[in-house]
């Protein structure tokens, strides 16, 4: 399976736009935030609160990836190192059916919503 970093982007992107966080500091799905449905009674005493922060372990996993994906290099240097040796030398070579076959699975990987 192949995931490009337009896809990973996407997923990032759709993850902040549903989960916001309101004016109490409280996280939750965008069309939920800010609902509390709870009664209220003025003649309740209320209670002072500390700050508190709840984050789901998708969050945590969204962070990670996001950080791991920041760790990549642009260009492995090892890489082109070795085929610019086989280019120089006469020695690479690509069957073309191997390269239609990537271009178009990318092109097809990235055009999914």
């Amino acid at each position: 399976m192949m995931i490009s970093k337009t896809e990973i982007n996407q997923v990032i992107r759709e993850y902040s736009r549903q989960t916001t966080v309101d004016a109490a500091g409280r996280t939750g799905a965008a069309e939920n935030v800010g609902t509390d449905k709870r009664p209220r009674n003025k003649a309740t005493a209320v209670k002072p609160q500390s700050d508190q922060v709840d984050v789901s372990s998708l969050a945590h996993e969204v962070a990670k990836v996001k950080e791991a994906i920041k760790s990549l290099p642009d260009v492995r240097a090892d890489k082109v190192a070795a085929l610019k040796e086989q280019v120089a030398a006469g020695r690479y070579h690509v069957p073309a059916a191997d390269i239609a076959e990537q271009m178009i699975g990318r092109n097809l990987a990235d055009r999914i919503k």
